[in-house]
């Protein structure tokens, strides 16, 4: 099964919207490539909509990602 019928079948199963979870998943996505990058997962701490939607049991819907950059020096 390839991921859109996965998380068409998943939105279905859960009753929520397909958009806001393709979203959700592209997010979600997105940070697990960032966090493979030593340097930059030492250097981002995320914050906003997403956090909330990740650790707490909020019904607030993010599009985006917020983070703040930290220590980051060029070479």
């Amino acid at each position: 099964m390839n991921v859109s019928r996965k998380l068409n079948a998943y939105a279905k199963e859960q009753g929520l919207d397909i958009n806001k979870v393709r979203i959700t998943f592209a997010l979600e996505r997105l940070v697990a490539r960032i966090e493979t990058d030593k340097k930059l997962s030492e250097s981002l701490v995320y914050k906003g909509g997403f956090v909330l939607l990740k650790t707490t049991s909020t019904n607030r819907y993010t599009v985006d990602i917020d983070a703040l950059a930290q220590r980051i020096i060029r070479r």
